[in-house]
C-alpha cells in the first residue's frame, strides 16, 4: 500500500507519496516541524500565514521529485537509484535544523556559540543516521555531501530555481493571498543538470524572470516590510535577553517549537516576557526613523505620522547595517543605548530586523541553451539586474521604532538617534 501525505491548499493540492521515508517524517526532529511556522511573525499581518515547515519540507520533496524527473525526461541525464532517492531525502529534510521563530531566533543563538541551522541539519542527520540507513537505495555519504554543499545536486535543491524556493514562494504567496507570477510548472518543465551545473533551458527563459520579479516582491513587500520586521526584531530581543539572563539554555531552544518558545519566555520574566506580551497583544513598535538609501525618500510613506525619514549613500547605510549583522549584542547594545537617551522603559525600542542590502539584491541564474551551452539570466537579458537592483533599494530601509506611546517624544529626539548610528559608519 502507498503512503501517502495529502498537501490540503487549494492552489496547490497534491498527494505526496511518501513510502519509505515514512521512518523519518514519524522521528522527533521531523514531526517537531508541524509546530513550526514557515513564516514566524508573518501571521501577525496575514491570519492565513500559519502554515509550517512540516508542508513547506513534503512540497520541497515534491517539487525535488519533479525536478529529477523533468530532467531525466527533457535531457538524457540519467540518475543512478542512490543518486535519485537520496537527494529526494535531502530535500525532503532541508529544514529539519530549523530553530522555532526560524532565522529571528537562530541569530541570536549563534550569538551564545550556537550553530546555524544548515550545520545543525549536517548534527541531525547523522544523529539519524541508523534510521536513515534503513531506506533502501540511500547513500548516507552521499547525503552528507549534499548537505555540506559539496556535490553539485544540491542546486537541484538550494538556489532560486531549486525546489526549496519555488516551493515556499509559491506556498507563501499562495497563504498570504499575494499574487504572484511564478510557474513552477514550466521551470521545472526545463530542468536541466549535465552533473556538474543546474540550471532551466533558456526556452524558459521568460518564466524565470517572472520568477525572480516573484521572488524579489515577496522579499521586499512581504518577508521584510515593515511591519514584520519589528515582529522579528522584538522576539529576536526577548529571546536573547532570556538566554544572557540564563532563563533559558540556547542549547534546549533547538528542541523546541513555537508554543514551547513562547512558554519560556513567559516564565523568564522580565524583557523577554514583556516581548512576547507585545505580540500577543498587537503592541507592535512603531517606526520614528527610517534610513532610506539616497535619493529614496519619496519611495516612503509617512501618512502624517511622526516619522523622521533620512537619505544616506549606500556605503555609509551597508557599514551601518553591517556593523549590526556582526552581533547581535550590537543591536541590543543600540536598542538599550537608545531607551537610556531617550528615557523609555527596557524593551521599549526595537530595530527593526533587515538584511544586508547585497542579501536581498537579484542573483543570476543559469541558463542552458541547447545548441550554446551554458549562459546566465542576466547574460540573456539586458539590463534586468539593473531594473531588479532599483526595484529593491526602492523599497531597501533601516527602521529604528520604540513602544507607541514614546513615538512622539522618540521622533522629537531622532536627530541623536541619527548622530549616534553614524558613529557606526
Amino acid at each position: 500500500m502507498v503512503k501517502i501525505i495529502r498537501i490540503p491548499e487549494s492552489t496547490m493540492g497534491y498527494d505526496e507519496p511518501i513510502n519509505d521515508f515514512q521512518i523519518i517524517i514519524d522521528t522527533p526532529y521531523f514531526q517537531r516541524l508541524r509546530h513550526i511556522k514557515q513564516l514566524d511573525l508573518v501571521f501577525e499581518i496575514y491570519p492565513g500565514a500559519t502554515h509550517t515547515r512540516f508542508e513547506h519540507s513534503i512540497g520541497t520533496l515534491h517539487h525535488e521529485r519533479n525536478i529529477l524527473d523533468r530532467i531525466e525526461k527533457n535531457t538524457g541525464y540519467i540518475f543512478d537509484k542512490e543518486e535519485k532517492k537520496t537527494t529526494q531525502l535531502a530535500a525532503l529534510t532541508h529544514d529539519i535544523g530549523h530553530t522555532p521563530y526560524s532565522h529571528a531566533a537562530e541569530f541570536v543563538l549563534m550569538e551564545f556559540g550556537e550553530p546555524d541551522h544548515d550545520t545543525k541539519n549536517v548534527e541531525i542527520i547523522k544523529e539519524m543516521e541508523d534510521d536513515i540507513n534503513n531506506i533502501p537505495n540511500i547513500d548516507f555519504d552521499l547525503l552528507l555531501e549534499i548537505f555540506e554543499r559539496k556535490n553539485p545536486l544540491y542546486k537541484t535543491i538550494w538556489g532560486l530555481v531549486g525546489a526549496d524556493v519555488l516551493d515556499y514562494i509559491t506556498r507563501d504567496a499562495n497563504r498570504i493571498g499575494r499574487s504572484i507570477s511564478t510557474d513552477t510548472e514550466r521551470i521545472e518543465t526545463y530542468a536541466y543538470f549535465d552533473g556538474k551545473e543546474y540550471g532551466i533551458e533558456t526556452k524558459a527563459s521568460g518564466s524565470v524572470k517572472e520568477h525572480i520579479d516573484s521572488y524579489l516582491t515577496m522579499y521586499t513587500e512581504e518577508y521584510n516590510r515593515k511591519a514584520a520586521s519589528f515582529w522579528k526584531g522584538i522576539i529576536r530581543r526577548g529571546i536573547y535577553e532570556a538566554c544572557e539572563q540564563g532563563k533559558i539554555k540556547p542549547k534546549e531552544v533547538w528542541q523546541m517549537t513555537d508554543t514551547e518558545l513562547e512558554c519560556a519566555l513567559i516564565h523568564s520574566g522580565g524583557v523577554a516576557k514583556k516581548a512576547y506580551e507585545k505580540i500577543r497583544n498587537r503592541n507592535e513598535s512603531k517606526a520614528f526613523l527610517t534610513i532610506k538609501l539616497e535619493g529614496m525618500s519619496s519611495q516612503e510613506e509617512t501618512r502624517g505620522k511622526p516619522i523622521r525619514v533620512f537619505e544616506m549613500p549606500e556605503n555609509e547605510l551597508m557599514n551601518i547595517v553591517s556593523y549590526f549583522g556582526e552581533s547581535i549584542d550590537n543591536v541590543v547594545k543600540f536598542e538599550r543605548d537608545v531607551e537610556r537617551e531617550l528615557s523609555l522603559e527596557p524593551g521599549s525600542a526595537t530595530l527593526a530586523e533587515m538584511p544586508h542590502l547585497s542579501m536581498v539584491k537579484a542573483k543570476d541564474v543559469p541558463l542552458y541553451n541547447m545548441d550554446n551551452g551554458w549562459t546566465s539570466l542576466f547574460k540573456e537579458i539586458n539590463g534586468l539586474k539593473e531594473i531588479f537592483d532599483m526595484a529593491v533599494q526602492r523599497k531597501y530601509a533601516l527602521r529604528v521604532g520604540v513602544s507607541k506611546p514614546y513615538r512622539k517624544r522618540a521622533f522629537e529626539q531622532s536627530d541623536k538617534i541619527i548622530e549616534y548610528l553614524k558613529s557606526f559608519i
